[in-house]
């Protein structure tokens, strides 16, 4: 004869396998409900919070001074930037049609090189052709992106990701503003029905 202290290890057993089976059912339903890109792109911007410092390392925040030029060595990428708001749907900012070759700061959010996400938009083509993103498809992580600031800091930043989304993937808005405590850069390009977005750290700064 089983006593109650049995009977209720068993069941306790049985219950815990249950939710074994049940937890493991819902990361698979998850996984499915995740737009294509999306959770390695979710993979990669948590990872930017969890680097013990990479190959490139990482530097100390900057005051606030707004950005002035970025390059991108090896891409022909080299573009002059202008202050901007968000898009009324919430979306990442762009410079107008007519200034295609430039590249706009949210000024909204964190300066480059300041604590937290700072967030560069701009296009991909255009319809004369390419425009100031139109390489930023071909960067690899590792490549550094420099940001040239008003008060003469130079801003380095490492690429820790590379993603590219249709242009109708919700959420994307989440990953591009997900807040950091270290200082991070988004750039983010569209054109040809698709989104680039650039995932970086603060490596180094020049200037200071």
């Amino acid at each position: 004869m089983t006593t109650r202290h049995q009977r209720l290890s068993f069941y306790g057993r049985r219950l815990e396998a249950g939710w074994v089976v049940c937890a493991t059912l819902l990361a698979v339903l998850l996984s499915q409900l995740v737009p294509d890109g999306t959770a390695d792109a979710t993979a990669s911007a948590a990872a930017e919070d969890d680097r013990p410092g990479g190959a490139a390392g990482r530097a100390e925040p900057l005051p606030r001074s707004a950005p002035a030029r970025l390059r991108i060595a090896g891409t022909g990428i080299d573009a002059g930037i202008v202050e901007a708001m968000r898009r009324p749907d919430g979306s990442p900012p762009a410079p107008p049609r007519g200034r295609v070759m430039q590249i706009a700061w949210d000024r909204a959010g964190p300066a480059p090189g300041e604590a937290g996400p700072a967030v560069l938009g701009g296009h991909l083509e255009s319809g004369a052709g390419p425009s100031a993103f139109a390489g930023l498809g071909g960067v690899r992580p590792g490549a550094l992106v420099s940001v040239v600031r008003e008060d003469g800091v130079t801003a380095r930043f490492a690429i820790d990701a590379v993603q590219q989304f249709a242009e109708s993937t919700p959420s994307i808005e989440r990953l591009i503003y997900r807040d950091t405590a270290q200082p991070t850069l988004r750039l983010v390009a569209r054109g040809d029905g698709q989104n680039i977005v650039v995932f970086a750290h603060l490596a180094a700064t020049t200037g200071t």
